[in-house]
């Protein structure tokens, strides 16, 4: 099972995005974002999707949100759930290493152009 952590202030798009490949979906908003942008992607079924949008705007907010919550979320998932941080940020790219070497198996999935299909 796996669960997406979106940084939707980095990347601005779901429509490439198998959203149906994961059990809970948790996008992460910037302040001044006010839609998500799926385009014209359909799902047959439903998703779990949990919207956060930040207080405030200053350097890194959203990220240091996403780190709260993969740590809270993180004490309630199921040993066996997979994390993944979806977002072109390498600031992630620590916390992803550590979380996967120490806790459960992590991955970060970068969206430049072309998807990483492998969610």
């Amino acid at each position: 099972m796996k669960w997406a952590f979106i940084d939707y202030e980095n990347i601005n798009r779901l429509d490439k995005l198998n959203l149906s490949a994961y059990k809970k979906i948790i996008i992460f908003m910037g302040h001044n974002q006010n839609k998500i942008n799926f385009r014209e992607t359909r799902y047959n079924e439903n998703i779990n999707l949990t919207i956060i949008q930040v207080n405030g705007v200053s350097k890194n907010n959203l990220d240091f949100y996403l780190s709260y919550y993969l740590g809270f979320f993180n004490e309630k998932a199921p040993k066996e759930t997979i994390f993944h941080v979806i977002s072109n940020d390498k600031g992630f790219n620590f916390l992803v290493d550590h979380i996967n070497k120490t806790i459960r198996p992590c991955r970060q999935i970068e969206i430049i152009n072309n998807l990483d299909s492998t969610c």
